[in-house]
């Protein structure tokens, strides 16, 4: 593809619990995105996309009634370099999906153990087999809890990724509370990253924005209504008094 990273996991293309995995084959040449453009208008970025360079075959993990979770379209592969690459000593990483950072994090020789709590035991089944090594360990558990309950000063680094959503419910709702949860658990110097942060913290700014505009806006039509009414009352009253 170019150059571009793509996930080299083989996934079993079946149903599994109340989840499924489908392949999506792609042909040669086909454009994929890699920045959306939606990606780079909330962070400051340019979009960015790439055609591959042969037959590719795309993955998807879908929950019944509820949707796709993951994939490994290189959008979503993009978002998790970052992480992969810079995190080390003992990690922390809430919610197994696919694999994919877990995967990528393989080739990292500066972190010791990745520890991967998921909430799906299905999930740890099917996927956990296909990318662990001897770094990783994977716990059946939700994640609030274990936080919770999780000693002080235990990790490096830390990786929260159980949502699906990236809005500002989702960071209100969900992101905010776990981090403020697994601050205890960082040693010192570490550090938390959650998936696509930034563009959820770009459409925070955005409605704070839309808010304080609309608020003056509506202010504005407010006093140039009752201006109008005010108009329209001093006409009545002359038409009135001429009658």
């Amino acid at each position: 593809s170019n150059g571009f990273p793509l996930s080299n996991i083989i996934y079993p293309e079946k149903k599994f619990g109340k989840f499924k995995i489908n392949k999506i084959p792609y042909k040669d040449g086909s454009k994929v995105d890699i920045i959306s453009t939606r990606m780079a208008f909330m962070t400051d970025m340019k979009p960015v996309n790439s055609s591959l360079d042969k037959d590719y075959d795309f993955y998807e993990l879908v929950e019944r009634n509820e949707g796709r979770w993951m994939s490994t379209f290189p959008i979503e592969i993009f978002s998790q370099i970052y992480p992969s690459l810079i995190f080390k000593g003992n990690v922390l990483i809430a919610g197994l999906g696919l694999g994919v950072v877990i995967d990528m994090m393989k080739n990292n020789k500066n972190i010791n153990s990745i520890t991967c709590i998921e909430l799906e035991k299905d999930i740890i089944e099917t996927i956990a087999p296909l990318i662990e090594t001897s770094k990783t360990m994977f716990i059946r558990e939700d994640i609030f809890k274990w936080l919770k309950e999780c000693e002080k000063n235990v990790y490096d680094f830390i990786y929260l990724d159980i949502y699906r959503g990236d809005n500002e419910g989702t960071y209100y709702d969900t992101v905010l509370p776990l981090k403020k949860l697994a601050i205890k658990t960082l040693r010192k110097n570490g550090k938390i990253m959650t998936w696509m942060e930034e563009i959820m913290i770009g459409q925070v700014l955005l409605s704070i924005i839309d808010t304080f505009l609309m608020h003056n806006i509506r202010k504005d039509f407010i006093e140039q209504f009752a201006k109008i009414i005010e108009t329209e009352k001093i006409q009545y009253s002359i038409l009135n008094e001429s009658e």
